[in-house]
């Protein structure tokens, strides 16, 4: 099969992580795949960590333009379709929400090449096709999704690579050097987009946390970058000029993290980067928005096996609870080995690449005989009510304000 990956972003994050180990491991099952995005310059694989990761993978990531204007968007339309055409594409599965209805319009509209739409965020993203194939993360995402579209919704697990993210796979010692992490240290990792959506509440409340911990001992490193990396460096800064030492290290983006998961004792995070701690059988505490955060151990897992590893507090601080979670698994090593191991079995059981692929192996094939004229036409109705009045909003503020001359 020919199978076209569109890409949300060229940012190394979860998402995007995830549809080039799945692109990887599908190519290696017999598949030709190529990747693709519409990014907003035509940058190179020194300067873009997922290019890098894609190139020593040798997998193809093919850039367009991103459009700055309607006519820019036609001629993308354009371009797509005739992309496929060239590749002669079977399926396009776009991977994240942010340019799906290019897509939907070029490969699908123009070429009538199936597409199935891939969405791992935590509630059902409004203004995506509603009779396409759905792929979401959670069994309680797909419930939502089932009750207000008529397409078909499947859950597929955001799967992790089970080889390459082991214990001992790679060298954790190297990273707690370069950090200045002494062997008798108890190391906290994150590993993250620094984000505001999701991220920026649970990063603040991580730091504060080790703060209320009170343990020179105790290291946090938080390792990513975005739009919070200034605030969250602010934070650090200022916390630790009242304790007196660093109370986070924020090295910025790694191409391959995977030596800060094997160097970490604990690592705090949410979704894939909680999922890729376990496979390297770290314990984990999961945090969330409105001040949740709670570790994965096989009493909590119904809560994650139902809605992901995330979640949705009562609306207070999570730095206490967050706190009290670490300072158990600190004090206990037996307990963090215990937890690491359950986490390592849990990847390997549950969340394996080769699960996923089968998985969407079968989705690809259900769908190659789905495409119908008038449900294209009537989800491109939809698409048009959702995303035309938004931008026509957005071409009003533009305009300088009419001034009106009394006569």
């Amino acid at each position: 099969m020919r199978i076209a990956i569109a890409l949300h972003d060229v940012v190394l994050g979860g998402d995007t992580l995830n549809a080039l180990e799945l692109g990887c491991r599908l190519r290696e099952r017999g598949h030709d795949v190529v990747l693709f995005a519409v990014s907003r310059a035509s940058r190179s694989a020194t300067e873009t960590p997922l290019l890098a990761f894609a190139e020593a993978r040798g997998i193809e990531v093919h850039l367009f333009g991103e459009p700055s204007g309607v006519r820019d968007r036609i001629r993308l339309v354009g371009q797509l379709a005739e992309f496929v055409r060239e590749r002669r594409i079977d399926v396009v599965h776009a991977f994240g929400h942010r340019d799906t209805y290019y897509s939907f319009c070029g490969s699908y509209g123009l070429r009538g090449v199936p597409l199935v739409v891939n969405d791992y965020a935590m509630t059902v993203t409004r203004g995506l096709p509603r009779r396409v194939p759905l792929v979401v993360g959670t069994r309680e995402v797909a419930a939502e999704a089932r009750a207000i579209r008529r397409g078909p919704t499947y859950v597929v697990v955001p799967p992790v690579d089970e080889v390459e993210n082991a214990p001992g796979v790679v060298d954790g010692h190297a990273f707690r050097r370069a950090h200045g992490v002494a062997d008798t240290d108890r190391l906290i990792v994150v590993v993250s987009r620094f984000a505001v959506a999701l991220k920026r509440e649970g990063l603040l409340a991580t730091i504060d946390a080790v703060v209320e911990l009170d343990d020179p001992t105790v290291r946090l490193v938080m390792v990513g970058g975005g739009e919070t990396y200034d605030e969250l460096q602010q934070r650090s800064r200022e916390v630790g000029a009242r304790l007196g030492r660093e109370a986070a290290a924020l090295p910025g983006p790694m191409t391959d993290p995977r030596a800060a998961y094997e160097a970490a004792d604990i690592v705090v995070g949410m979704g894939h980067s909680a999922l890729r701690a376990l496979a390297f059988a770290k314990p984990v505490v999961v945090v969330g928005e409105r001040g949740f955060a709670l570790p994965v151990t096989p009493q909590t897992l119904h809560h994650f096996d139902f809605h992901g590893f995330y979640g949705l507090g009562d609306g207070g601080d999570a730095a206490p609870a967050l706190a009290g979670h670490l300072r158990r698994l600190l004090g206990d090593p037996d307990l963090r080995a215990g937890l690491g191991g359950f986490g390592r079995q849990l990847i390997l059981e549950d969340y394996g690449l080769d699960t996923a692929a089968e998985s969407l192996e079968s989705i690809y094939e259900s769908a190659l005989g789905r495409r119908c004229v008038r449900s294209w036409l009537v989800d491109a109705g939809h698409l048009a009510a959702s995303y035309g009045p938004a931008r026509v909003r957005r071409t009003v503020r533009r305009r300088p304000a009419l001034r009106t001359v009394a006569t």
